[in-house]
């Protein structure tokens, strides 16, 4: 019974999203013009799901099946999403099929997209957000701050589904 507590605390402790030592430096709200496009992709990110152009979603499966990393993975995503983008305007990707080999590889694109205002966001309800929280901060470590960047809410939710590293020391 001891034992299972220890795990039960642990896990908690692991999930939590701890923000204590975030310190912010500012928070603004962005506004998601949508998607130029007619040809979607919907990418479910763990709690949340992004509309993106898929054309634009293609260049980058593209740039990263040419790349020194997990470039067989991207290159079945893309063969995938090519697939199921030849028969309808809509395809679908999900990021569990990176976590299977703890690859996390369109953060950076996500975060671009968002910023440059080129993607919609789902939440789990189904409901579409035009609008998103970004709390610029750093985290402080033991007497150095170790992390600058952004996180990005949805209005309502304190979690964050999204973080994007500007630095790290």
């Amino acid at each position: 019974m001891r034992t299972i507590i220890l795990i039960l605390l642990f896990c908690s402790k692991c999930f939590s999203q701890d923000t204590s030592r975030l310190q912010f430096v500012r928070i603004d709200t962005i506004k998601l013009e949508g998607l130029p496009s007619t040809k979607v992709l919907v990418y479910k990110y763990h709690d949340v799901s992004f509309l993106f152009d898929f054309y634009q979603f293609q260049k980058e499966l593209e740039r990263l099946s040419k790349g020194q990393y997990h470039a067989s993975a991207a290159k079945e995503a893309l063969l995938k999403a090519n697939q199921e983008a030849a028969t309808s305007d809509t395809a679908h990707f999900d990021q569990l099929t990176f976590d299977k080999i703890s690859w996390v590889p369109l953060e950076t694109f996500i975060c671009s997209q968002m910023e440059g205002r080129k993607c919609l966001i789902v939440d789990g309800a189904n409901n579409i957000f035009r609008s998103i929280i970004r709390v610029h901060g750093q985290l402080k470590g033991e007497r150095y701050f170790v992390w600058g960047g952004r996180r990005y809410h949805l209005p309502g939710v304190s979690k964050w589904f999204l973080e994007c590293t500007e630095w790290e020391s």
